[in-house]
């Protein structure tokens, strides 16, 4: 019981030392491209909103993404592109109606505009223009 204590205690002491204990920032995040917010494309025709919920009977929460057009309001699509855990944020490509997703799980995608769906798009190139909360500032 003796050694079970002294190593708890050198735990405490160990993480009080690292800084572990100390208060979180109150700085605000820096998510580089993306937002938390609603989004609308450079072009003004569209507006992306997202929310977490449970996906079809699913105990996990995960990011709904819904596109509108942007002038009648009218829902033209919806998506689930990533856990609500991982979600990191969401952007328009400039000059396309390219949605990217930041998820700290599965990294950087995008969903294309094809046939009046946004779709996965795995084979895509990040543009420079869409900057992660990873890339350096």
């Amino acid at each position: 019981m003796r050694k079970i204590l002294g190593v708890l205690l050198c735990c405490f002491i160990i993480l009080g030392a690292s800084g572990c204990s100390s208060p979180q920032s109150t700085a605000p995040e820096y998510w580089g491209s993306f937002t938390n917010g609603p989004v609308i494309s450079s072009d003004g025709l569209y507006r992306a909103e997202h929310t977490a919920t449970k996906q079809d009977g699913s105990n996990v929460s995960a990011i709904l993404v819904n596109v509108y057009d942007n002038n009648t309001n009218e829902l033209l699509d919806s998506f689930y592109p990533a856990r609500a855990l991982d979600f990191w944020g969401i952007c328009w490509e400039d000059g396309t109606h390219r949605i990217w997703i930041q998820s700290a799980d599965i990294g950087i995608h995008c969903y294309e505009l094809q046939n009046g769906r946004w779709v996965l798009n795995k084979d895509i190139e990040r543009p420079n223009t869409i900057v992660s909360k990873w890339d350096a500032k």
